[in-house]
């Protein structure tokens, strides 16, 4: 399906409760981000995590460096970095970049906010299954932490029931964990009162 940047947009400002993408550090709420998280690897499966982090920027921008034929978007030229909330459309092909910031963050927990962004903005996800796995900590609200872990990427089959209807319906929630070649830590903001002890040599 071609990638719709409104419907990604929408998803992106989700994660932190805003229409811009961005929220002031002191006003960032935690919530649980346990539908984020993928299954620990190796000797650490099986450990125990909280799963409560807080995000005050999930924003998309604009890329100007390269083009991604696999994506169809609707958005003009411009800077490197643009916002891409306030630009207009066009037929070009363009790249982009998710910038997230929180005070933690789980185990491939970004990658899995970026394939959501992206699944949203090709029609596989609905903003509203966004919704709920942000308020429940869960895919479909009736899995645990565990289950959504278990699968960075797939299909989850969940029971809904719609309030028009007395009839069950089935709808399948297609999750995608971003592919890890993108994704880079910018920069890391200590607490004033840590003080490293720096030795060279």
């Amino acid at each position: 399906k071609k990638f719709c940047l409104e419907r990604a947009l929408l998803a992106a400002n989700l994660f932190v409760d805003s229409t811009d993408g961005n929220v002031n550090i002191d006003t960032a709420q935690p919530r649980d981000y346990g539908a984020f998280r993928s299954a620990f690897r190796g000797t650490d499966r099986g450990r125990v995590q909280s799963t409560i982090c807080k995000l005050w920027r999930c924003e998309i921008l604009q890329e100007r460096k390269e083009l991604l034929p696999s994506w169809e978007t609707d958005a003009p030229g411009g800077s490197d970095a643009t916002n891409m909330g306030s630009l207009g459309l066009n037929e070009s092909l363009q790249t982009f970049t998710v910038v997230i910031m929180g005070d933690r963050f789980l185990y491939k927990m970004i990658r899995n906010i970026v394939g959501t962004i992206v699944a949203v903005g090709c029609g596989h996800l609905e903003l509203e299954d966004v919704r709920i796995a942000l308020d429940t900590g869960k895919w479909g609200g009736n899995q645990s932490c565990e289950e959504n872990a278990t699968k960075d990427r797939g299909e989850i089959s969940v029971e809904i029931m719609t309030s028009s209807e007395s009839n069950d319906k089935t709808h399948t929630i297609r999750r995608i964990c971003a592919p890890g070649r993108g994704l880079t830590l910018a920069e890391v903001h200590y607490p004033e009162d840590v003080d490293f002890d720096w030795q060279t040599g």
